[in-house]
């Protein structure tokens, strides 16, 4: 349950997000350049999610050193505390069957992964805290964004598959043309103009 829980959260959160972002992103576009636009956009989110990961990798190691350096500092052969625990360690290898060279060395190396965990714990919680204040300063920018145009009338015939709209004689055939579709919050709908009464 520790892992399902916050999983769980994260999928929910990300379909909240992308989701809106998509549909806000692309509500402007005109039909027939939508192709180009989600290319686009997908690229350009890539990129980011790129540049995102590389600065939070570095500030990771980064931080994660810093506070190594710090906890490091009171991690000293004076202190009773530190002590007390390089004892116990070096007590359990010695009855895991170490000799007492050994079971000191394998203390010192335990007390160094408890502080490289705990460096890297506290690494991972600034670093979450900082990109929540991040996500918080970029709320209102959703206030710039702008509502899509409804009933928006396209000429939707360049959206069809390649195909000549006249006839054998070079005229314009009525039953291969007078295509459009009007845009609307309710998606893209697609009016179709019938062709006239023929009487043989």
């Amino acid at each position: 349950w520790d892992i399902f829980w916050p999983q769980l959260i994260q999928g929910a959160g990300l379909s909240l997000l992308f989701v809106p972002l998509t549909t806000v992103s692309m509500a402007t576009i005109a039909p027939e350049r939508m192709g180009y636009a989600t290319s686009l956009f997908n690229l350009m989110r890539n990129i980011g999610g790129g540049i995102g990961i590389a600065i939070t990798g570095t500030m990771l190691a980064r931080q994660r050193q810093s506070f190594g350096a710090m906890m490091g500092e009171r991690l000293t052969i004076y202190d009773p505390e530190t002590q007390s625990m390089l004892a116990q360690l070096k007590a359990g290898f010695v009855a895991a069957g170490a000799d007492a060279v050994t079971a000191a060395n394998r203390a010192y190396f335990a007390l160094n992964g408890m502080l490289q965990r705990q460096a890297a714990m506290v690494s991972f919680v600034t670093i979450f805290r900082g990109l929540g204040f991040l996500f918080l300063l970029l709320i209102p920018l959703v206030m710039l964004m702008k509502r899509p145009k409804t009933g928006t009338v396209v000429d939707a015939t360049i959206l069809a598959a390649p195909r000549s709209t006249k006839n054998a004689d070079g005229q314009r055939d009525p039953e291969m043309s007078a295509t459009q579709t009007s845009v609307g919050r309710s998606g893209i709908h697609v009016h179709l103009t019938p062709p006239p009464d023929r009487r043989w």
